[in-house]
């Protein structure tokens, strides 16, 4: 077995930059440690970050940028040296690797892909958020490569899908943690590559016609009915967060501020879901519902909900396999969406898609949240409790203190000010929820 400089390992790390002077040195200072092999692909930067790459012991190359990510990543894989690579972007940094335990399993699964767990850290309206996902990064450049001008994915030479084994990687993302004016940009650039390549797949492949969102049967929950939920006068006590402190009881309770759309927790058009063998090398009808998805997501991301809506509407027309991670988040981001663009009670629907969905804390949250802001209490607070009772969870609370804290919201909402007070404490050092707190313990 081929032996990489230093690392013990045949393996190369791979990265490409363009005006990544912010980032670049703590990924490569992060990656020092354990002596890999390091291609970076500059792009065309024109800062100081080939400055700073020049100070570690990393191979640098020029790509001349062609409004293609995957062609970049290509590129600098097919630099490496060694027969397997893990690509890594310039805003991630390697916290933990148990090199012995990669080794192995890249000795065992020589043809499968390795997926690395990666934290996604960001602050929304000053409270810091935390996301955590598994993503395709480690396979054996002859069999694997990249395709997608943007949101590039892992696809197989061969065709076909392909097998995926977690290995024993965590890295800290931080690209995610923008500006305003940076997310702007951003978004503006991937809308822009994202409608170029949905226009080059459709013409190269015919739509199906005919097709519409699902149908879906029965009558959605009322709150007051008969289901049990409690009629509460006035306005119906809204969340969107769990994350954002609502106006005190006696006001509607609302999430956000300015009137404006309220954010949660982890917001869906921050993470960046990549796939796990769904979509297939050349499949343009398979990509495509793909695209559509992270149109939606851009569109999210630039607060057009009603854009966002119609793609992932029209994403979520096709024949999709519920498994598949983009899928979920589509629909749970679907899902937020419609709450935030007003149509709460067009979200009732989810409730027709619950057993296939409503096995994880994020969507049960979500379903919580749908509830609450339909002025279904009871519902809501019986979702929000499920969603607890999980160990795991993508977004960081929705398993914990936001959940509580949405709790502690609607018992506020209806009078209940002990058991507000009981959830508000369950949020533990949760600021919004100390704040309500606090309020609730300072009236006469």
């Amino acid at each position: 077995m081929h032996r990489g400089e230093g690392s013990g390992m045949d393996l190369s790390v791979c990265i490409i930059t363009k005006n990544e002077e912010k980032h670049i040195g703590r990924c490569l200072e992060c990656l020092a440690p354990y002596g890999f092999e390091v291609i970076v692909a500059d792009t065309g930067s024109d800062d100081r970050t080939m400055e700073i790459i020049r100070k570690y012991q990393a191979k640098l190359y020029q790509f001349a940028w062609c409004d293609d990510f995957a062609a970049a990543k290509n590129f600098a894989v097919s630099k490496a040296s060694h027969p397997y690579v893990m690509v890594l972007d310039a805003d991630e940094y390697l916290e933990k690797m148990d090199q012995n335990g990669l080794e192995t399993l890249i000795r065992r699964h020589p043809k499968e892909v390795g997926r690395i767990r990666r934290r996604n850290v960001f602050t929304r309206n000053g409270l810091g958020q935390e996301n955590i996902e598994w993503i395709n990064r480690i396979f054996a450049k002859e069999d694997f490569g990249y395709e997608g001008r943007i949101h590039e994915q892992v696809v197989a030479r061969a065709g076909g899908e392909y097998e995926t084994y977690q290995a024993p990687v965590v890295i800290l993302h931080s690209g995610y943690d923008l500006t305003d004016e940076e997310r702007k940009k951003k978004t503006q650039r991937n809308i822009a590559l994202l409608e170029r390549e949905l226009e080059e797949r459709r013409r190269r492949t015919e739509m199906g016609t005919g097709a519409a969102a699902p149908a879906y049967a029965g009558e959605p929950c009322r709150a007051g009915t008969d289901g049990g939920a409690p009629a509460y006068a006035g306005e119906p006590c809204r969340a969107g967060t769990g994350h954002d402190a609502p106006a005190y009881a006696g006001e509607p309770c609302r999430a956000g501020t300015d009137g404006g759309a309220p954010t949660y927790a982890g917001e869906p058009g921050i993470p960046e879901t990549e796939l796990s063998g769904g979509v297939q090398a050349g499949a343009d009808d398979g990509q495509i519902p793909y695209l559509l998805y992270q149109l939606g997501k851009s569109y999210y991301m630039a607060e057009d909900y009603l854009s966002a809506c119609d793609y992932f509407s029209e994403g979520l027309s096709y024949d999709l396999n519920p498994k598949l991670e983009y899928v979920i988040d589509m629909v749970e981001t679907y899902g937020y969406t419609l709450l935030n663009s007003g149509q709460a009670e067009e979200a009732l629907f989810f409730e027709n898609i619950y057993n296939e969905f409503g096995h994880s804390a994020d969507f049960l949250f979500l379903m919580g949240l749908i509830y609450m802001n339909n002025a279904c209490f009871v519902e809501a607070i019986q979702e929000f409790q499920k969603a607890v009772r999980y160990r795991e969870c993508r977004m960081q609370g929705v398993n914990s203190y936001a959940a509580y804290y949405n709790i502690g919201v609607i018992f506020e909402c209806l009078g209940d000010l002990e058991q507000a007070a009981v959830n508000y404490e369950k949020s533990g050092d949760y600021a919004p929820a100390k704040t309500r707190l606090q309020g609730l313990r300072e009236k006469p």
